[in-house]
């Protein structure tokens, strides 16, 4: 997802085009669902992104833009670029390597939190003795 430095995150979907906008919420959706689909095969996957976009292509979209939803073919594309790339990249292990990383990375900085309450609990007894 993106994050608060990115610019598209502060637009409005209307500052952005009717593709922008179906793009990321539909892989924004593909990223948390793809997990649900991993036992299943690639086909399934695919006609779920497809049906997914195409739903919120023909309510969020159409009623966001004043030109309406987007054709077919340009939703079907998008989809499946969305669905491969989803496929081909989201895997369990690569799943299992981010969430790794994550907890990693917060319990070092729950680690640092805790040394640098306790040097200034240190400080406070230091300054208590003087």
């Amino acid at each position: 997802l993106p994050g608060t430095n990115n610019p598209r995150r502060t637009l409005t979907a209307s500052a952005l085009g009717r593709n922008v906008a179906l793009f990321d919420l539909t892989r924004a959706w593909a990223y948390r669902t793809i997990r649900t689909h991993w036992d299943g095969p690639q086909g399934t996957w695919d006609a779920d992104v497809l049906a997914y976009a195409w739903q919120h292509n023909e309510t969020v979209i159409a009623n966001d833009f004043t030109r309406g939803p987007l054709a077919f073919t340009e939703v079907q594309h998008l989809a499946q670029s969305i669905a491969r790339w989803t496929w081909r990249n989201m895997t369990r292990e690569t799943f299992h390597a981010r969430q790794a990383a994550l907890s990693k990375q917060a319990t070092k900085a729950a680690s640092e939190a805790r040394h640098k309450q306790a040097e200034a609990l240190r400080q406070e007894q230091r300054q208590a003795l003087i």
